[in-house]
């Protein structure tokens, strides 16, 4: 239970870098589109195995850690999955692995006990975030992004 708290927040987290990365993006035509999002009507679906998509399909599965959950809102275009039981370098490797599979890094924001990235590919952005034991990716298809 613990754990799903710390990833609820952690999220709730990168969902606000989300919002002031989006902010500050204002000079590019394609982030400038991408919202806030709204969570009130989206439920946590608790998974036990990688879901497969149109989300899903834009990136790679973490080698690592287990599928925890995902929050669905595929009407606003944006799907999250949260992966539990990873480390911080398997989760800083997953990163370096997105980024060797054709996603470039737009920012980066780290603390003491957490990390963000926002990566853009040829149709999606990620956010993804990260602390000791958990990993969360935003995916935002970018044909949705520019309709929003």
């Amino acid at each position: 239970m613990r754990n799903r708290e710390r990833g609820l927040s952690l999220f709730f987290a990168m969902l606000l870098v989300c919002a002031l990365f989006t902010g500050c993006s204002a000079g590019k035509t394609e982030t400038a589109e991408l919202r806030a999002w709204n969570l009130e009507h989206v439920e946590p679906e608790y998974l036990t195995q990688w879901p497969e998509n149109a989300f899903t399909e834009k990136i790679i599965p973490p080698q690592a850690g287990a599928v925890d959950y995902a929050l669905d809102d595929t009407a606003s275009g944006r799907y999250a999955i949260f992966i539990k039981d990873i480390s911080s370098k398997e989760s800083e490797q997953y990163v370096k692995e997105l980024k060797d599979s054709g996603y470039a890094e737009l920012h980066a924001s780290a603390n003491a006990v957490s990390v963000g990235t926002m990566l853009e590919g040829e149709d999606a952005y990620l956010s993804v975030s990260y602390a000791e034991g958990v990993l969360g990716v935003v995916i935002t298809l970018k044909e949705a992004a520019k309709s929003a």
